[in-house]
């Protein structure tokens, strides 16, 4: 007959792995423990040359002009919210 786990035999197993593989993934990903350097695109000046690249670039298959990100970017245009929740 098997026998069969309960959660008090699971979880400490499952969090255990977790753990141990969010440190392994920060050893390899931030400390560099396999070797390999940091990009240069991960810099400030370069997320900022992304952004405005991204948000020039033109929308096609439509005559309405509207930004690659629509909700942060005014988006359907004329939307709002009053105080008591219609739209």
């Amino acid at each position: 007959m098997a026998y069969m786990l309960g959660a008090k035999e699971i979880m400490p197993m499952l969090v255990a792995s977790f753990v141990g593989s969010g440190v392994v993934f920060h050893a390899i990903r931030n400390m560099k423990v396999l070797g390999g350097d940091v990009p240069t695109t991960l810099t400030e000046e370069w997320a900022d040359q992304t952004i405005a690249l991204t948000a020039s670039k033109p929308r096609e298959g439509s005559s309405k002009p509207a930004q690659m990100d629509p909700l942060t970017n005014g988006y359907p245009m004329n939307f709002s919210v009053t105080d008591d929740g219609d739209w």
